[in-house]
């Protein structure tokens, strides 16, 4: 059942159905929707009960009449309506048709008009139809009793009710309006302007007539476009008499107490009349509030003064006071001392009750402000630290809450540490502008707060509150103020060294602050070192090498006592950077050996760090020269080059900038590049035309690098015994970097070893008992390939197959060079067996001196295979020629250099087939790009920009190829290590 079905069945309008549903407390506002048989009962229960339906009926007219803007007086309707045409010619008819809102087409004859001739019954003329009862309310078929002309009505209630209407739309939503300097009268007056397209020509007339009827004065101009302004002038004129003012009341009294209750009519009314200086006495009072739904009381009081009980309005007057509380003062003058006590109490509760965020922050302390002003005392630390941090902020309220102002800062500071990149400088810029803002005194009560936390600044939660603070107000500021010496003097002595540390202060007890090193963590260590040395630099702190060597004098159970704070001790690479200082200091180089052993020493548990780093120029990139483009008419012959940074050929192992000069041995002077006339440096046996390492400015002394360092406490060092001290520490921590098990990330321990001095050592083992890796032997070493860097892993590395020998015998495959087994290298192994008794019996003549490859993917021996030979140049022919009827060919071309290139596609092949092919083609000197990608569906294939002779080596048991021409994998480092180890294979290969 449906609402459009009930309408049907008990032959009633929408608007009774809308009516029952009231009653009922349910929503019919949508015919189509279903309705439950149990409510549709209902219905037809209230309907049967005649008293209930008569009400209902009256009820639902009256909406009806609302919505078309009709007025009901008596047994008649008025309603303004609209000619839609009169008369027939062919006919000679003398009726016709109103338009009528909502009610559609209505019937007139030319008997029932009145005051209006016949010529003038033209169609789109407004005029006033009066409607017979029966009509309006039943019929289906409507027909006016009466036509007449809009200006000549003289009812005084039927113009107050036409014009309201108009006003109840300019002032929509009056039950929320926000008291405050305008009056109602006031907005209507604002938005008469944009009003005036919307009224009709009804409301425009009868509003003038009426305002001429009601003062009895001629002049006011009699048009449709008077303006509302003018008019209301009139009113406050001296021509307005006492006998206008006694008509005014007589007519809107009788317009109240004899209306149906509609809220805008009403307002309009009490507005007219307090325009008119007319006060609303007990008898209107009265039958205002017997009449209005109690959601409309609070207006009435607050608005139009009516005497309503506090009792029946206080949830609205509450809620008026939360919303708009600086709107309420009038109406709260008004109570009495005991019902604003009881208001405000009830008010703050509200908001202390307010779970779900409803209130404002510009709300709470507009309240707090009204609070104030009536001398009413609330406990506001109850509303917690975030909605006091907003009052203060907003400045409502005068006095610094500290606690609420840290508990926001370390909100920012948690969020900033939560930000994505794109929302974090947002975030920090808020927070700097409103630390920026805080006075001197509040940024010293802030200090003073923390400090008190604890008696004195000794936690990492309140160094990190003071860092933050600092951090975002500037060193110079916050010297500025004296803030710093505050926290100097509220620390205890190891947050005095994190000050100095984090550069908020140059102030610094040296032989207090050593004694505190082994405390900090490995990071800051390392930068407190380099504060002194920026100190040294500047002549404001004098020590010598023999005094920094103190830092790294604190012994053992002290360093693992301060451990326990935040889980570290001293970081090795102080201890190695104060050792290589002395060695050179001394004339000496570094061994690796010794760095090894310095590590070794300290390591005492396996979760200790393990890497040499804080002191070195980082690898930015590789620098490489290109040709500068010429100037049009630049007939020079010489070309001239640029240098620029190559990420794509940055260095393979070199992570710190290790760099050697090119020296001419014969003239001891720099080398220079044959191409470009560039100083150039070998990097992985590959030229740099421009290294990373550069000096540092005390401004920039967190980047000191040992350079610096050599040279603030000048210390005389030799620049090619420097780059080969580098090259150790490079060397170093590419080995260090497998020394952890990857399962528990813990160090590795060398095999059969209480300590952990791994120098010279092969076989390491995790000592986790709890690990799954526990006690399975890793093989690690330093590729046995001097010009390769690489370091061999067991964990990634697979062991060649020598041919007639156990799997057991082959050697660990370098994934670098290839580098496995060699006679040498062999001999010494059997050397060692027959020391020992054993035999040996595995193969003598290495892979090197047999002049073969192993695949590092399987250790299988590789098959050597020309390039570019016959069968490239049949493979290349077939795909000229096929490069338009092929289904696999899918595009075709040449380069610049008039080369092939083709997009071939797997298209009907199998996975399988497609990469056979592939092998084929890459093998013979094709160059594919993507050829390692195996999920390509499609692979670009193309000529080589330089065809080489030298072999590809493929390998029989896996997908695996070596093309050392493939720029790509095989840089010119690479290569040079490739071709120095198996010289047996490139004998003519030599590469710059």
């Amino acid at each position: 059942m449906t609402g459009s079905q009930i309408i049907r069945d008990l032959k009633i309008s929408v608007y009774e159905l809308l009516e029952y549903g009231r009653l009922l407390e349910v929503n019919l506002k949508d015919p189509k929707v279903e309705i439950s048989n149990q409510t549709f009962q209902q219905i037809k229960d209230l309907h049967n009960n005649e008293i209930t339906r008569d009400r209902v009926f009256e009820i639902a007219m009256t909406q009806k009449a609302d919505v078309i803007g009709a007025f009901r007086d008596d047994q008649v309707y008025k309603i303004p309506a609209k000619i839609k045409w009169f008369g027939n010619e062919s006919t000679g008819g003398d009726y016709g048709f109103l338009e009528a809102p909502v009610l559609g087409d209505v019937f007139f004859h030319y008997d029932a008009v009145e005051n209006i001739e016949r010529a003038n019954l033209r169609s789109e003329k407004f005029v006033l139809a009066e409607l017979p009862k029966n009509d309006f309310e039943i019929n289906k078929k409507k027909s006016a009793s009466k036509v007449l002309d809009l200006e000549a009505e003289k009812d005084i209630f039927f113009m107050l009710h036409c014009f309201s209407r108009i006003f109840r739309s300019a002032t929509a939503n009056l039950r929320n309006y926000n008291e405050g300097p305008d009056t109602i009268l006031e907005q209507f007056h604002k938005n008469i302007h944009e009003l005036q397209f919307d009224i009709g020509e009804t409301e425009r007339i009868y509003f003038t007539k009426l305002v001429l009827q009601l003062i009895r004065e001629k002049y006011i101009p009699y048009k449709v476009n008077i303006h509302f302004e003018r008019l209301i002038r009139v009113f406050k004129s001296e021509n307005f008499t006492p006998k206008n003012k006694e008509e005014i009341d007589e007519i809107t009294r009788k317009f109240i107490l004899k209306e149906n209750y509609n809220f805008g009519e009403f307002n309009f009314v009490l507005e007219f009349r307090n325009f008119c200086d007319l006060n609303i006495d007990w008898e209107l009072d009265e039958s205002i509030r017997e009449v209005s739904p109690e959601k409309d009381l609070y207006y009435w009081w607050s608005k139009h003064k009516l005497n309503v009980p506090v009792v029946y309005i206080l949830d609205n007057i509450i809620e008026k006071v939360i919303l708009t509380p600086e709107g309420s003062k009038n109406s709260l003058d008004r109570l009495s001392e005991e019902e604003l006590n009881e208001l405000f109490r009830k008010v703050f509760q509200n908001i202390l009750n307010d779970q779900e965020n409803r209130y404002t922050s510009e709300q709470i302390g507009g309240f707090v402000k009204l609070s104030f002003d009536f001398n009413k005392s609330l406990d506001l630390s109850l509303l917690g630290e975030e909605r006091l941090f907003e009052l203060w902020n907003g400045e409502y309220i005068d006095y610094f809450p500290v606690n609420a102002v840290r508990a926001y800062l370390k909100n920012k500071r948690k969020e900033e540490l939560e930000s994505e990149k794109d929302t974090l400088f947002i975030s920090v810029k808020r927070a700097r502008e409103f630390i920026k803002k805080l006075d001197s005194q509040h940024l010293r009560d802030l200090v003073a707060s923390i400090a008190l936390d604890d008696d004195k600044i000794k936690t990492p939660a309140q160094f990190a509150e003071i860092k933050y603070l600092f951090d975002n107000l500037g060193r110079s500021k916050a010297e500025e103020i004296g803030i710093v010496d505050l926290a100097l003097e509220y620390s205890n002595e190891f947050y005095k060294l994190q000050l100095f540390i984090a550069d908020f202060t140059d102030n610094i007890d040296y032989d207090e602050a050593v004694l505190y090193t082994g405390i900090l963590e490995s990071k800051k260590q390392k930068l407190f070192f380099k504060k002194l040395i920026k100190l040294i630099e500047e002549k404001k702190l004098q020590l010598s090498l023999e005094d920094l060597n103190r830092v790294i004098t604190i012994d053992y159970e002290t360093s693992e006592g301060a451990r326990e704070i935040d889980g570290v001790g001293l970081d090795f690479s102080l201890s190695v950077i104060l050792k290589i200082l002395n060695d050179l200091k001394s004339k000496e180089l570094t061994k690796t050996e010794t760095i090894f052993s310095i590590v070794a020493s300290q390591i005492k548990r396996p979760s200790d760090l393990l890497v040499i780093d804080g002191f070195f120029d980082s690898c930015d990139g590789r620098g490489i020269i290109e040709p500068k483009e010429k100037s049009p008419g630049d007939d020079a012959i010489t070309q001239e080059f640029r240098t620029v940074k190559s990420e794509k050929r940055k260095p393979r192992f070199s992570t710190i900038c290790d760099g050697r000069k090119a020296i001419n041995r014969a003239t001891g002077e720099p080398s220079l590049c044959q191409k470009s006339g560039k100083e150039f440096w070998w990097c992985e046996n590959d030229k740099c035309f421009e290294i990373a390492r550069k000096p540092h400015k005390p401004l920039h002394w967190k980047d000191y690098s040992l350079a610096d360092i050599l040279r603030v406490l000048e210390i005389e060092y030799n620049e090619n015994q420097y780059e080969k001290l580098l090259g150790i520490i490079n060397r170093a921590n590419r080995y260090f970097e497998h020394l952890s098990c990857r399962k528990c990330n813990k160090i590795l321990k060398p095999a059969d070893k209480d300590n952990y001095g791994f120098y010279r050592v092969s076989n390491f083992q995790c000592q986790d008992k709890e690990c799954e890796e526990h006690n399975n032997i890793i093989y690690l070493s330093h590729c046995a390939n001097g010009a390769c860097q690489d370091i061999v892993d067991s964990r990634d590395s697979v062991k060649c197959k020598p041919e007639g020998y156990h799997q057991n015998c082959g050697w660990y495959i370098c994934n670098n060079c290839f580098a496995c087994c060699s006679s040498e290298k062999i001999s010494g192994r059997v050397n060692a067996y027959n020391f020992s008794g054993q035999e040996y019996k595995c193969h003598t003549e290495g892979h090197r001196d047999k002049g073969i490859l192993c695949c590092n993917k399987c250790g299988e021996e590789m098959t050597e295979k020309e390039q570019h030979g016959k069968l490239y140049k049949k493979q290349l022919d077939w795909f000229i020629e096929q490069k338009e009827n092929h289904r696999n060919i899918v595009k075709y071309g040449t380069r610049r250099d008039g080369k092939w290139w083709f997009i071939w596609s797997q298209g009907t092949f199998s996975f399988e087939d497609f990469r056979k092919h592939l092998k084929n083609l890459y093998s013979t000197g094709f160059n594919i790009p993507d050829y390692n990608i195996l999920e390509n569906t499609t692979q670009l294939i193309a000529e080589p920009y330089r065809e080489n002779n030298a072999p590809v080596f493929i390998c029989s048991s896996c997908d695996n190829i070596y093309k050392t021409t493939d720029l790509e994998e095989f840089d010119y480092a690479r290569q040079n290590s490739i071709s120095k180890y198996h010289n047996r294979i490139f004998t003519n290969q030599n590469v710059e």
